[in-house]
């Protein structure tokens, strides 16, 4: 089974599918105050099903992945190994408040056009300028990230290549039957089970 795509895992995720949800709650909202036209409430609702599809797509590939590794353990659970701690919870929490402020705040405001208020207006530009470093900064991080992979890759390239010099092409590969004997006991059973 595929990883996932980032917008499945975004969306699939509790705290995406919180805030996707929340969204649409607003725009369904705005539909019945008559603020929001009928299509952009009916995309809602199809962008909703599309993130309970993302939920159990993920939920299918966890549970996969989970299967996956306990096979190697002939049935013991492997011990997770210790992650260093992220402090990306607080960074995504700002973000997601940030965004629910940019859509809230301009629905909020009277529909006569009297405006908001300047508390309101100011609240609303911190979040849109909060958005907006984040954006910024993840765009940068994107580009560090960038320059140490494309070193990485170009070292990596020069050592396969003076492993290709040395080893050459392999003269033949084995036959299944071959390869099947050679195999850990619990990828036979595997095999055997089919």
């Amino acid at each position: 089974m595929n990883r996932p795509s980032l917008s499945v895992r975004f969306a699939g995720s509790p705290r995406g599918a919180l805030l996707l949800f929340l969204l649409y709650a607003v725009i369904g909202w705005g539909w019945y105050e008559g603020q929001v036209s009928w299509w952009i409430a009916l995309g809602a609702v199809g962008a909703a099903m599309r993130t309970l599809r993302a939920v159990r797509e993920l939920r299918r590939y966890k549970a996969w992945l989970a299967d996956w590794r306990s096979m190697s353990g002939a049935g013991v659970e492997p011990q997770p190994q210790p992650q260093p701690k992220k402090r990306r919870g607080r960074v995504w929490a700002l973000i997601s408040v940030a965004t629910v402020l940019v859509i809230l705040i301009p629905l909020s405001t009277a529909p006569d056009g009297s405006g908001a208020a300047p508390q309101l207006t100011a609240l609303w530009c911190a979040a849109i300028l909060c958005l907006v470093c984040a954006l910024v900064w993840g765009i940068a991080r994107r580009i560090r990230r960038r320059g140490k992979t494309r070193t990485e890759v170009a070292e990596d390239r020069a050592k396969d290549a003076f492993v290709a010099c040395l080893l050459g092409p392999a003269s033949s590969s084995p036959s299944r039957a071959e390869a099947e004997q050679d195999l850990p006991e619990y990828c036979a059973r595997l095999i055997s089970s089919k």
